[in-house]
């Protein structure tokens, strides 16, 4: 049911990613994974591990509850994910790489090791502190 709803979306998508080659491609934002989900390949689905982080094509979010993601690799799967197992990020999100360690655990702030990565809301800017969380999702506050 979902299949029949979403697969004419997908083929239009790749009929005009196929037509506009070297054109600017739609944006995409990065979304938290919260609940696993197994996919299935054969319907384009796309499987899910909780705490990851996918890509989503804001523009193909269905009625039904799907949105069209893909693997952060270059060449990793791509697919429908059920929008209830994801969580937008903010659109200024992005990976920073930690120069230093913070081992400040005062209230708000996000302890980590220097060569972390992170994911920052570049947007988020309180008092010289940005909103970020590790990229496991398993941690997150104020970095300076």
């Amino acid at each position: 049911q979902a299949l029949e709803a979403v697969l004419p979306l997908l083929q239009a998508m790749q009929r005009s990613a196929k037509a506009s080659s070297g054109a600017e491609q739609p944006p995409r934002l990065l979304a938290r994974v919260l609940h696993d989900w197994a996919g299935d390949s054969s319907t384009n689905q796309l499987a899910l591990r909780s705490g990851g982080l996918v890509k989503v094509w804001p523009d193909t979010e269905t009625e039904i509850g799907w949105i069209y993601a893909e693997s952060l690799s270059v060449e990793g799967p791509s697919g429908w994910a059920p929008v209830q197992s994801l969580r937008k990020l903010p659109a200024g999100s992005d990976f920073r790489l930690a120069e230093s360690a913070s081992d400040e655990h005062d209230g708000d702030r996000l302890a980590f090791h220097a060569g972390e990565v992170l994911l920052v809301d570049t947007t988020s800017e309180e008092a010289g502190f940005l909103h970020a969380e590790a990229c496991n999702g398993r941690a997150f506050g104020l970095v300076p």
